[in-house]
């Protein structure tokens, strides 16, 4: 989601993350960089089918960007 600043872009994946674990779902936030950055490191010691394994355990996968400025 592409906004200017201000309008509510991080809050609004807090309201499903929020119900998520109020029904006990296991729900991981990532940054799109730091996920990146990650496959890239993981990539690099030959270790990305583990790192993708970790990525797959929680019920609710959420990538989303983390820029405050």
């Amino acid at each position: 989601m592409l906004r200017p600043p201000g309008v509510g872009q991080t809050y609004l994946p807090n309201v499903p993350r929020r119900e998520a674990i109020l029904f006990a779902y296991t729900v991981q936030f990532t940054a799109a960089t730091a996920l990146v950055a990650g496959f890239v490191k993981a990539h690099g010691k030959r270790r990305l089918d583990e790192k993708l394994l970790v990525l797959t355990k929680p019920k609710l996968p959420m990538v989303g960007q983390l820029d405050y400025r």
